[in-house]
């Protein structure tokens, strides 16, 4: 059933600027249909909220002051109710601990296929009882430590994850992909002997382009292939989830249950012919003639995808990467767009890397170092 349009603007609770229905108008329509919320954006930013800003204020250097790595390729960063930084190794699949002056304090697991021991980790998350759930992608499987480190338990997966949404006392939300002919991507919670509890829905996994000579076939990726691209929201229970051919984002709030939908007007980023050749660079450098050969045959888009990379920060706010960049001083800077838990679009940020784990007023990423190789973790103060 059709609602009537409710104009928005924006009101101030507890310090902070939030959309409500009823409080004046800035160019926000929000429709129900069907018992769903359809927030429909302007194409420029309300701005009733400050636009983020971010200060360095800790640097955690692959070498240590004797000159001893202490990380090889750092992946998934977490952070404790203490703030200690959980570093998980990609390359040494264990995870480096540090106290929130970057000191080093102890390493969880180690590489191997054993109980407590790792391949490849590439999630991490808190339950809420402190035990700390981790993937390994490579294994296979999901495992649970205490906070100190000590390993508790692990089950296997019957399917491929990639992405962890948040773990509860019941269970965890994560993707699972399966792959074949037709691949297929589902989002499901599992229990802690790896059951499926509930089905949240089907999506749309990324499909490359693929050609078969009698019994084999080669497989290359296509750039800005339309995919589903997600981020969840643990705290307030919510999956976002945003099929990126479009400036359309769906909420979840349970199984199936979509309650929200965000958009706003977007001019899609022309690919063009710099891209191309950027495309055929990056699979020249392979060295092999299979894939260069592929690659002239992939039909490529004439737009980009509206983004690769949404998340969700400690206040609740929606983060959307978007493809738009500018150059300042020689540094390429890309747009990033920030909607509040009302799905208000709230600010737009410039920034020159993309914005990682954001907790209790920091923000936390990988740096990588393309002259010496190595990657650093830093801290940032986030500024309101």
């Amino acid at each position: 059933m059709r609602g009537a349009w409710i104009l928005v603007g924006c009101l101030l609770m507890g310090g902070f600027f939030a959309c409500g229905p009823g409080t004046g108008g800035r160019g926000v329509e929000v429709e129900s249909i069907d018992g769903v919320e359809y927030v429909h954006n302007p194409a420029d930013p309300i701005q009733a909220v400050a636009v983020p800003r971010f200060e360095e204020d800790l640097a955690i250097e692959a070498e240590d002051g004797d000159g001893n790595i202490r990380f090889y390729r750092p992946a998934a960063l977490l952070v404790d109710r203490e703030d200690n930084i959980y570093v998980a190794d990609y390359r040494d699949a264990v995870i480096h601990v540090f106290d929130p002056d970057g000191e080093y304090m102890r390493t969880i697991g180690r590489k191997g296929q054993g109980p407590g021991e790792n391949q490849v980790i590439t999630q991490m998350a808190w339950l809420p009882d402190e035990r700390l759930l981790v993937f390994d992608h490579r294994s296979r499987r999901s495992s649970l430590f205490n906070r100190r480190g000590a390993f508790l338990s692990s089950h296997p997966w019957t399917q491929s994850h990639f992405l962890l949404f948040w773990a509860e006392e019941s269970g965890y939300l994560a993707e699972e992909t399966v792959f074949g002919e037709e691949p297929t991507l589902m989002v499901k919670k599992f229990d802690w002997e790896g059951k499926e509890i509930e089905t949240w829905g089907e999506f749309h996994p990324y499909r490359m382009h693929v050609e078969r000579s009698g019994g084999s076939a080669i497989s290359i990726g296509i750039p800005y292939a339309p995919q589903s691209i997600f981020a969840g929201d643990g705290e307030r229970g919510r999956l976002y989830h945003c099929f990126n051919r479009s400036y359309r984002i769906e909420v979840y709030d349970g199984p199936g249950r979509l309650t929200r939908v965000i958009d706003r007007p977007y001019r899609p980023v022309p690919f063009t012919a710099e891209d191309a050749e950027e495309y055929y660079a990056s699979v020249d450098r392979r060295n092999n003639p299979s894939f260069s050969e592929l690659a002239r045959k992939v039909d490529l888009p004439e737009k980009k995808t509206v983004t690769d990379g949404i998340m969700v920060d400690d206040l609740g706010f929606l983060w959307v990467k978007t493809q738009e960049t500018r150059e300042r001083d020689g540094i390429t800077l890309r747009a990033y767009d920030g909607f509040d838990p009302d799905g208000c679009y709230q600010f737009r940020v410039w920034l020159e890397f993309t914005p990682g784990l954001i907790v209790r007023g920091r923000m936390y990423r990988v740096h990588h170092d393309e002259e010496t190789g190595f990657a650093s973790v830093k801290r940032y103060r986030v500024i309101r």
